[in-house]
């Protein structure tokens, strides 16, 4: 088995909870995933030897919009950070600073009469211009063109009768070479698999209470036509909200098929949470760990300490040997699968 461990640099552990289909700008607490608004989070990521590497802060504004992102890697003595700032209730511009003044960039965004994003234009430091487009049709999210120096990029979304998310498209242009046309199927607004056409770089993600599982599919014929047939299934059912499955389920049969499967699916990542609950019940990630799949060992945990805007502070930045005999637990769990 082989993983690329990466910092979660310039992120929030709630985004990568959610793994949300989102390509519209994440402002408010709600697109992080809280139920509850939030003043702060911050965190900090521990090797095992239980040396800090890296820290963050994120701050919202009282009315729950994120206002400023700060991520130190303390090892290398680098930094980003990120202030957005908004006008009538809608982002308005967001700025991107960083030690390395040269990535410094700029974003500025356009709205249309109905207050529908409808342009969003980089300009970084040496001048360049990207520039992305926003769609909507009965005010959802119908198509973004995003035009960088030397492609373009179109994604298509497609929704259930009732409104549900369940498949984008993805397609890359480059001078001279060959469309990349990506398929993206989901459910519960998380992808869960994707291909690129016409049959090749399958893969599979699941999703339960303390772990996401990511996979590639190996070259199997047989495994690769069973998959296809799902997503046409899929295809056919998803837009009627008439899928006899919903994310646990699909996850759990996903995992069952790779348990009996090994040599089909190929574990690709491992990362796994510790939650704590607020005064009114609503889970809150605490801890993640992410998985070295070469060593089959925890590679580093970050821990997470989250201000409610009702003053109520839950979890801390300070590494627990308890979290981590938990994690070491999970882990052994999923090695039995």
């Amino acid at each position: 088995m082989s993983l690329k461990i990466k910092l979660l640099s310039a992120s929030l552990l709630f985004l990568g909870l959610n793994v949300i289909a989102q390509s519209l700008p994440s402002i408010s607490y709600k697109n992080y995933g809280f139920e509850n608004a939030v003043s702060k989070v911050e965190s900090v990521y521990y090797n095992l030897n239980k040396q800090p590497k890296e820290k963050s802060a994120h701050q919202f504004t009282k009315n729950g919009f994120i206002e400023s992102s700060l991520t130190e890697n303390l090892q290398e003595k680098t930094w980003l950070l990120t202030k957005s700032s908004y006008k009538k209730g809608k982002l308005n511009k967001r700025i991107f600073q960083s030690n390395d003044a040269s990535v410094n960039k700029k974003h500025t965004y356009k709205y249309n009469a109905k207050n529908e994003l409808e342009k969003e234009t980089i300009i970084f430091k040496n001048g360049q211009k990207n520039q992305i487009n926003f769609t909507f049709e009965n005010g959802r999210l119908k198509e973004t063109i995003a035009h960088k120096y030397n492609s373009l990029t179109t994604i298509k979304y497609f929704y259930s009768e009732q409104g549900n998310l369940y498949k984008t498209t993805k397609t890359l242009k480059k001078n001279n070479q060959p469309d990349v046309i990506t398929n993206s199927f989901y459910l519960e607004n998380k992808e869960i698999t994707s291909y690129v056409e016409p049959q090749s770089n399958f893969k599979v993600s699941t999703y339960l209470d303390n772990l996401i599982l990511k996979f590639n599919l190996t070259e199997d014929e047989k495994t690769t036509e069973r998959l296809l047939k799902g997503m046409q299934r899929f295809n056919k059912e998803a837009p009627k909200d008439n899928l006899p499955f919903g994310l646990e389920s699909y996850s759990n049969q996903t995992l069952q098929f790779y348990s009996k499967n090994k040599d089909k699916l190929q574990l690709t990542e491992v990362v796994l949470f510790e939650y704590i609950t607020d005064k009114q019940n609503h889970k809150i990630a605490y801890a993640e760990a992410h998985i070295d799949l070469n060593t089959n060992t925890i590679a580093g945990i970050r821990f997470y300490k989250t201000t409610l805007a009702n003053g109520e502070i839950l979890g801390n930045t300070a590494y627990e040997d308890a979290v981590l005999h938990k994690f070491q637990d999970m882990l052994e769990a999923v090695k039995a699968m």
